[in-house]
């Protein structure tokens, strides 16, 4: 049985994952991160609640992300996982996001979205 996802609909690959030490975790992190593109996929929502605690580790993953072309993965990022826990090269996108977003960044509300994790982080 795979730890990873199979299909957006596989909430029960997180309860597998939960089961995992840590050092178990941490090289799948970056791949776990890719099925957070989609807010509204049902695996979204748990993955991201057990991703919360490994934002550290995937800073630099995440940063790179906010620093693409995806409007609809930086959302769900930013509303679904990114709290107090973010790391330094997050934060930095974040404030950059909200300060100074895209045209694109902007018309998708993803500067809004940023602007609610600074807000939340104070």
């Amino acid at each position: 049985m795979s730890l990873l996802p199979q299909d957006k609909f596989d909430c029960a690959a997180v309860a597998r994952l939960a089961e995992l030490p840590p050092d178990a975790i941490a090289p799948l992190l970056p791949e776990l991160l890719t099925w957070l593109q989609d807010a509204n996929w049902p695996v979204a929502l748990p993955l991201a609640a057990f991703l919360r605690p490994w934002q550290a580790q995937l800073d630099e993953t995440i940063a790179a992300v906010l620093r693409g072309k995806d409007e609809e993965w930086k959302t769900a990022l930013l509303t679904q996982l990114l709290d107090a826990r973010a790391g330094a090269a997050t934060l930095r996108e974040v404030a950059r996001i909200a300060q100074f977003p895209t045209a694109e960044e902007r018309a998708a509300g993803v500067d809004a979205a940023a602007r609610a994790v600074l807000l939340a982080e104070h």
